[in-house]
């Protein structure tokens, strides 16, 4: 009994040993995919993430690799995480240039790369690049349609809006009776220029594949389908839906269109791309050797006016600048461009609901007497908002004026303006109505 029990164990040994080479031939060395990093600011907490092409059956390490023929001046006050993180304080300004290594059980890749530090006093002002900032004269109407959650978009008498689960329907603005736009699902955050329709769409970009073993030529599985998230562009009423920007990540919100650009947040940090050119680009903003974070932001006559995540107060940066101005020193709750008289201005609401307005180039803000709100928007006429004084009904002033119209009887938490509609939402349930107010329609499936 014994001896079989040893012989036993040797032919398991013997297993082990002929199986070894096989399932190590199985495994793949990491592939650093990372080619550039975004540059950083002296005083500026940095962070960055290096990518890279992993092997499922084996973690991924990185490190800093000093080779000794070859230039290595990697930043003393930066440091890599074994997850390929670098995040640190530069302290010094200038080009530095330097290998990293990403290694697991299978073996190693290399990657030199090159990281620019620039002083906080070279940060760009901007303003003056008009193929990005425009000439000055965007429309007000809908300017804060995106700060009110992009469910909605309403051209000529046709609707569309977003179903909770993402679905894009259309709708006769007589009716509200709601019909699939497309079968797929996913959308998010409506917005339109002229005939045109812009939205995220997550989108099927590689179809999953029957896998085939090598050695006995029969099915093993089925790859993953492959999804990205875009920015689609889709002429109202007509064929011709196209990607104007594709997204690697997801952590999108508050999509704006002007008519050079496409404006985003993603990740909390602001993104433009110039329209039909599928490049984002990366809007930095710093307010000294700060950082600024957004949760929610518009363009407006070359600036992006946005609520900084971290404090709640109101910034503005040239859409080809990053030198970030801040506006408020109380947290806001929501904001709109309006026109004052023929002087374009802000109003936005604070934490106690009351209404201010303040000049687009900052000031002393000046308090709307009478008027408290939780939700803004306009067009050249009127400020609308959700009344807080007024059961939260939908309303609307005129500027210098500031005596409430109450336009629908019915409550609502966020509020949308187009040509000739307004709509607003009330706990996930979406309503049209008459610019000049009246009865209000259910969009509904």
């Amino acid at each position: 009994m014994k001896r079989l029990q040893i012989i036993r164990l040797i032919a398991a040994v013997l297993l082990l040993v002929l199986i070894m080479p096989a399932a190590q031939a199985g495994g793949a060395p990491p592939k650093i995919t990372t080619t550039g990093l975004p540059r950083a600011v002296v005083g500026v907490p940095y962070s960055a993430r290096i990518s890279s092409v992993d092997d499922p059956s084996t973690p991924t390490a990185f490190n800093i690799y000093y080779n000794p023929g070859g230039k290595n001046d990697f930043p003393t006050t930066l440091t890599l995480t074994s997850k390929g993180v670098i995040q640190g304080t530069p302290n010094k300004a200038g080009t530095f240039t330097f290998s990293v290594q990403a290694a697991n059980g299978w073996g190693e890749d290399y990657k030199v790369l090159t990281l620019r530090v620039i002083d906080v006093n070279d940060l760009r002002e901007g303003g003056e690049n008009t193929s990005i900032v425009g000439m000055g004269d965007d429309p007000l109407t809908g300017v804060a349609n995106a700060v009110n959650g992009g469910m909605v978009v309403v051209h000529a008498d046709i609707a569309y809006f977003l179903d909770a689960k993402g679905y894009l329907y259309q709708a006769p603005a007589a009716t509200g009776k709601g019909t699939l736009a497309y079968k797929a699902r996913e959308y998010a955050w409506l917005d339109s220029l002229g005939d045109t329709l812009y939205y995220y769409h997550r989108y099927l970009s590689e179809r999953g594949k029957s896998k085939v073993s090598l050695t006995h030529k029969r099915p093993t599985g089925k790859t993953s389908n492959v999804y990205v998230t875009r920015i689609a562009r889709d002429p109202i009423g007509r064929k011709g839906r196209a990607t104007e920007v594709t997204l690697k990540k997801a952590g999108i919100s508050d999509l704006s269109v002007t008519d050079k650009i496409v404006l985003y947040i993603q990740n909390d940090v602001l993104v433009r791309s110039r329209l039909g050119t599928d490049k984002p680009v990366t809007l930095y903003a710093y307010e000294g050797t700060s950082q600024r974070k957004a949760d929610h932001v518009f363009p407006y006559n070359g600036y992006a006016y946005f609520r900084d995540k971290a404090n709640g107060c109101l910034y503005r940066v040239a859409l080809d600048g990053e030198i970030a101005q801040k506006l408020t020193d109380e947290k806001v709750v929501a904001y709109t461009a309006a026109d004052l008289q023929g002087q374009a201005v802000l109003y936005y609401v604070n934490t106690s609901k009351q209404v201010f307005w303040l000049p687009l180039e900052g000031g002393t803000p000046q308090m709307v007497a009478g008027i408290q709100a939780t939700a803004l928007n306009a067009d050249q006429h009127h400020v609308y908002f959700v009344n807080a004084a007024d059961g939260h009904s939908p309303s609307r002033f005129v500027p210098g004026e500031e005596i409430p119209e109450k336009l629908v009887d019915a409550k609502a938490d966020s509020i949308y303006v187009f040509d000739e509609h307004i709509a607003f939402g009330w706990r996930g349930a979406l309503h049209l109505a008459p610019k000049e107010g009246g009865e209000a329609i259910r969009l509904r499936k």
